[in-house]
C-alpha cells in the first residue's frame, strides 16, 4: 500500500511526515482496481478532439504589416510598453520587392519584433513582406485585444493626456473576451488597426493578468456583449 511503501522510504527517526512527502511531491491518487497509484498531474494532453489533425495550445506571435515601422515600433513601445527586438531575415524569406534597391544588395535586412507576455508581434513594412505573407497583406486590417495588468479606467485617462484618441466616445465598455467578461477602451494604431486594452472582469489593479493568467476570472454575464469586428 502507499502509506507502506512511504513509511519504509523514510529513514529511522525522520520528522517527516507522509503527508508532507506528498504535499512536496505534488502527487495524485487515481483509483485502479481498489488501489492506488501516483503520478505527477500533468497541464497538458496528448489526445486530440475527435477528427481534428492538431490541438492548438496557444498563440505564439501574430504578424502586421505597416506603413511605417518606426511611427509602428514607438507606438506599441511607448502606449503599450512593449519591447522591441530585431533578428536576421534569410534570404528565403525575401519577396522581390524586399531585395529591391531599395535594400542593402550585401546583406540581409533585420526583421522586426514587438514582444509582450509570452506572445510577439513580427512587422513587416509594406512593399518590403517576407514570404509566406498573409494572402491580403494590408495595413489597416487587423483588430487585436490585449489584456493590461492597469486599471483601465486609469489608461483611459492617460491615453487622452498623451492626445491618444478614444473610441466608444471615450467611454469603458462591456465586452466578452476568451475567458469571460472584460472592460475595455479602444484606440486605433498609425494604420488605423482597432486595438482594444482591456481587464478581465474581476482583476484587481496590477495583478498581471496580461500574459500570466492571473487574477480573478468573471463570468460573462447578461451585460456582457460581443466585441464588434
Amino acid at each position: 500500500m502507499p502509506t507502506a511503501f512511504l513509511s519504509r522510504a523514510l529513514p529511522r527517526g525522520s520528522t517527516t511526515s507522509i503527508s508532507s512527502l506528498r504535499h512536496a511531491a505534488r502527487i495524485t491518487p487515481i483509483p485502479i482496481s481498489n488501489t492506488f497509484a501516483y503520478r505527477t498531474p500533468t497541464t497538458s494532453s496528448t489526445s486530440h478532439p475527435p477528427g481534428a489533425l492538431a490541438t492548438a495550445r496557444s498563440l505564439d506571435h501574430v504578424v502586421l504589416t505597416v506603413s511605417s515601422l518606426r511611427a509602428t515600433i514607438d507606438f506599441y513601445t511607448q502606449t503599450l510598453g512593449m519591447k522591441h527586438s530585431t533578428f536576421p531575415s534569410t534570404p528565403q524569406s525575401q519577396t522581390p520587392s524586399s531585395s529591391s534597391s531599395s535594400q542593402s544588395t550585401t546583406s540581409t535586412p533585420n526583421r522586426h519584433a514587438l514582444h509582450f507576455g509570452l506572445q510577439k508581434i513580427n512587422l513587416h513594412e509594406a512593399g518590403h513582406e517576407f514570404e509566406p505573407k498573409a494572402q491580403a497583406a494590408l495595413p489597416g486590417t487587423a483588430d487585436l485585444c490585449f489584456l493590461v495588468d492597469e486599471d483601465v479606467d486609469g489608461v483611459r485617462d492617460r491615453l487622452r493626456r498623451r492626445g491618444v484618441e478614444v473610441l466608444e466616445g471615450g467611454e469603458v465598455v462591456r465586452r466578452t473576451g476568451a475567458r469571460g467578461a472584460l472592460r475595455s477602451v479602444y484606440v486605433r494604431d498609425p494604420d488605423g488597426n482597432l486595438i482594444e486594452l482591456s481587464n478581465e472582469m474581476g482583476q484587481e489593479s496590477g495583478s498581471g493578468v496580461g500574459g500570466s493568467g492571473r487574477g480573478g476570472v468573471g463570468v460573462g454575464g447578461d451585460d456582457a456583449v460581443p466585441t464588434p469586428s
